[in-house]
């Protein structure tokens, strides 16, 4: 009787792990319980060829979502092999590359340099409120994030793109592997 009872425990016990495993899972390989990037309509680019009005570009297909103060896109890019992040954009076109910057309108022609000084022909969608940063961490003080998500939004990585210190390029692989 005992060796009955023993039995059926162990197959409840047996059965709850497999359902447990299969949630996480289902969790792990979804969108399901993933955070989303929040993306704000901004008006102005930069470029290291200067400022201009936003490119309603189309924004469909997998992102690489990537958000710098002044102060971090010079440290990102000097800690960054010259083109490297051009030469993934241009790599991958079936991603979607965007970048936010915090800033003033002073720190324009600052910005315009360090894109120069480095090289850089991607551009940033200058947030001068900081809508970037609210929508999606208001109560946190970043200075430089990158998210890698699917065409949602969605996120499944996270490492600040084009640094020899991040681990963005395993964590890229590991993405777009998991998207295909």
């Amino acid at each position: 009787m005992k060796v009955e009872k023993r039995m059926k425990i162990s197959c409840l016990m047996l059965i709850g792990c497999i359902l447990l495993t299969a949630t996480c899972l289902l969790l792990s390989c979804s969108s399901l319980g993933r955070k989303k990037v929040c993306l704000p309509q901004l008006s102005f680019e930069i470029s290291g060829k200067g400022l201009y009005e936003v490119n309603q570009t189309n924004r469909n297909g997998p992102k690489v979502i990537s958000y710098f103060t002044p102060a971090t896109l010079r440290t990102v890019l000097s800690e960054t092999p010259r083109g490297k992040i051009d030469s993934i954009i241009s790599g991958n076109p079936d991603w979607i590359f965007l970048f936010y910057i915090s800033c003033t309108e002073r720190d324009t022609g600052r910005i315009v340099k360090t894109l120069c000084d480095y090289g850089c022909k991607f551009s940033l969608y200058l947030d001068y409120k900081g809508d970037f940063k609210n929508l999606n961490f208001p109560n946190k003080a970043f200075s430089a994030v990158g998210y890698i998500c699917d065409e949602d939004c969605y996120i499944y990585g996270s490492a600040v793109i084009g640094s020899s210190k991040s681990f963005f390029d395993s964590e890229f692989s590991k993405v777009k592997r998991l998207l295909r």
